[in-house]
């Protein structure tokens, strides 16, 4: 049990896409699973807050235009995934 949650996470689970066999998994794995999948659902909805911001898009608009700047003057290389 998670803080009293045991049950609604597979609702969240499947929207995400995820496996509904997790519930097979022992308790402890699915209480696990299930923190992160709250953990990542609080993420996306302070995402979503910070982003609906009116200055939020200000500031994206300047961040854009500052790595725009910096590709067209040569300050950045390709990503290389492999290197990751």
């Amino acid at each position: 049990m998670v803080g009293g949650f045991r049950t609604g996470w597979g609702r969240s689970a499947r929207r995400m896409g995820a496996d509904t066999s997790s519930a097979q998994l022992p308790q402890e794995e699915q209480d696990k699973f299930a923190r992160f999948l709250l953990a990542e659902l609080e993420s996306e909805q302070r995402w979503a807050e910070l982003l609906s911001r009116p200055e939020s898009e200000d500031l994206l608009e300047r961040l854009a235009d500052e790595a725009l700047a910096a590709h067209r003057a040569g300050r950045t290389q390709p990503l290389n995934i492999e290197e990751l």
